[in-house]
């Protein structure tokens, strides 16, 4: 298996269908902060596979982060942190 596919058949497959369980009232949100810390602990040990095995092609794609006016939700969170890093060779804007 390769870390593309155990992060978006298993990790983030695993994810949705928690939160479809939650959303139909079958799971709590314990279960949700379960399987999100599985995620974040796998993401550090797949990310070098996932950096490595990326095409040298340039960037696939743009990244567009935005806050709700009002969000008092704490800043420390990092929803990104792992999932997508900038490149080494490219300055951030």
């Amino acid at each position: 298996m390769t870390a593309q596919e155990i992060v978006f058949d298993g990790l983030s497959f695993g994810m949705k269908i928690v939160g479809d369980m939650y959303e139909r009232n079958e799971r709590f949100v314990t279960d949700m902060l379960k399987a999100a810390k599985t995620m974040d602990k796998a993401m550090p040990l797949l990310a070098p596979l996932l950096e490595s095995a990326g095409d040298s092609s340039g960037p696939t794609g743009t990244v567009v982060i935005g806050l709700v006016r009002g969000n008092t939700q704490d800043r420390r969170d990092r929803p990104l942190g792992t999932s997508r890093r900038p490149r080494r060779d490219r300055a951030c804007v």
